[in-house]
C-alpha cells in the first residue's frame, strides 16, 4: 500500500502542454511565482489553466470549486510557474478515472496481489507478491497496458488519506486573540 509520507511522484509523461490537454481534472502540485500551490488542471477548448487557491489569474469558465485559476497555455517559464507535478490519484474516483499505476503500487485481483515493477509510458509489468493458483511469489507477469489491467479486473490499493485535524475555537478566544470584544466581533463567509 502506499504510504501516506512518501513524496508525490509525477507522471512519466514530459509536462508539456499538449500532454496537459489530456490531464482535465489531474489534481497537481507547483510553485507559482515562487508561492506553493495545489489545485486541479482545467482544460477548456485548447487553453489550460491551474485552478487553485492562492494566485488570481485568466478566469477559466469553470474552476473546479477553486476560487482562482492560472492560465498556463503559453508555457509554465512564460507565467511564471516551476516545479510542477501532476500528483498521483488518490480517491477511488481519480484511480477509476485515469488508471495511473506507477513503479511500488500495489495492486490486486481477487485474492492476488502484486505490485507495479516496471512503468515506461503505457507498458506495465508487475510481479506478484503472494503464491495463487495463477502464480508463483516474486513471479513477473507479461506486458500489459493500464487499461487492459484494469479490464481484466486488477484494482489499485490505496491507503485512505490522513484525515486533516478540525480545531474547534469559540468566539471568545477568537475575540481574545483579536484584540476585540466578543459583542463586536463578527464571522463572515469568505467570497
Amino acid at each position: 500500500m502506499k504510504e501516506a509520507t512518501k513524496e508525490y511522484k509525477s507522471l512519466n509523461l514530459n509536462t508539456t502542454m499538449v500532454n496537459l490537454l489530456s490531464c482535465d481534472g489531474r489534481r497537481f502540485r507547483c510553485k507559482i511565482k515562487g508561492m506553493p500551490v495545489e489545485g486541479k488542471v482545467r482544460v477548456e477548448g485548447n487553453k489550460v489553466y491551474l485552478c487553485q487557491n492562492k494566485h488570481d489569474g485568466n478566469d477559466a469558465d469553470d474552476k473546479l470549486g477553486y476560487k482562482y485559476s492560472w492560465e498556463v497555455t503559453s508555457g509554465f517559464e512564460q507565467n511564471h510557474v516551476t516545479e510542477f507535478k501532476i500528483l498521483p490519484p488518490c480517491t477511488a474516483e481519480e484511480i477509476e478515472a485515469y488508471k495511473d499505476w506507477q513503479v511500488r503500487d500495489k495492486i490486486m485481483r481477487g485474492v492476488c496481489l502484486y505490485e507495479v515493477i516496471f512503468r515506461s509510458g503505457e507498458l506495465v509489468i508487475l510481479k506478484s507478491l503472494n503464491d495463487s493458483i495463477f502464480n508463483q511469489k516474486g513471479e513477473a507477469s507479461s506486458n500489459y497496458t493500464c487499461d487492459e489491467l484494469y479490464r481484466k479486473g486488477y484494482r489499485l490499493i490505496v491507503d485512505p488519506a490522513p484525515e486533516e485535524e478540525i480545531v474547534e475555537v469559540t468566539m471568545d478566544e477568537i475575540a481574545g486573540k483579536m484584540g476585540v470584544p466578543v459583542e463586536r466581533l463578527r464571522v463572515k463567509k469568505e467570497k
